[in-house]
């Protein structure tokens, strides 16, 4: 099936909820269960479509489901802060930015994203600001993909400095993180094109990082 909405005056997730053929016909859920729990979770849920047709889906996903990931910025030197650290599934070191689980200890997602950029690469930022808006301006979020019920909520960091010894929080134990600076922004984008050099999450939040830096007026 095609269709062709104006595009005039509406956002895409409005026009897939109400322009789209399909928007009546979402498959019912009628069970989730839990196969495998640690860290990460694998789930499978089973739907059941407009004709009557059942399909299960193997879901992945992390409790609570909520990532905060931060692309800090120097306003000053026009650079970028990545870190560099060991990533299981590749067993290789990784740029990435600072990113971790929001948790019940956490007062918010924005609290949370605060407090990876103190852990992971020992900053804390003047100003965070969100990437993603939702429909009240509030930080909003992106799934991880369509399996997944993790949710990533992207933040840029301006103007960050060091976080006093003192003030610095405790890594977790199965961390291993190098602090990069001074990454000019057509490093940036010459590292997440690379193969293999940056996961996917990483690499669009820093995108989305170098857009929102554009409509700022910041020559990136």
């Amino acid at each position: 099936h095609t269709y062709t909405p104006s595009m005039k005056g509406t956002s895409l997730s409005h026009l897939a909820r109400t322009y789209s053929i399909l928007a009546s016909s979402v498959p019912r859920l009628l069970t989730e269960g839990t196969v495998y729990q640690r860290y990460q979770s694998m789930y499978v849920r089973e739907f059941e479509f407009a004709n009557g047709r059942r399909v299960s889906y193997d879901i992945t996903g992390t409790p609570p489901y909520l990532v905060a990931l931060v692309v800090p910025f120097d306003t000053r030197t026009r650079t970028f802060t990545l870190i560099n650290e060991f990533c299981p599934s590749s067993s290789s070191l990784q740029l990435a930015v600072p990113a971790g689980m929001v948790e019940a200890k956490h007062t918010s997602v924005e609290d949370g994203a605060r407090k990876e950029l103190n852990e992971e690469a020992r900053i804390e930022a003047d100003a965070l600001l969100p990437l993603v808006l939702d429909k009240e301006g509030k930080p909003g979020y992106l799934y991880q993909d369509k399996y997944s019920k993790n949710k990533f909520f992207p933040f840029l960091a301006l103007d960050c400095r060091p976080v006093p010894v003192q003030r610095q929080r405790q890594q977790d134990d199965d961390e291993l993180i190098e602090v990069v600076q001074s990454v000019t922004p057509a490093q940036l984008r010459q590292w997440v094109r690379e193969e293999g050099s940056i996961p996917l999450p990483a690499a669009w939040s820093c995108l989305l990082a170098l857009d929102e830096l554009r409509q700022r007026g910041y020559d990136v």
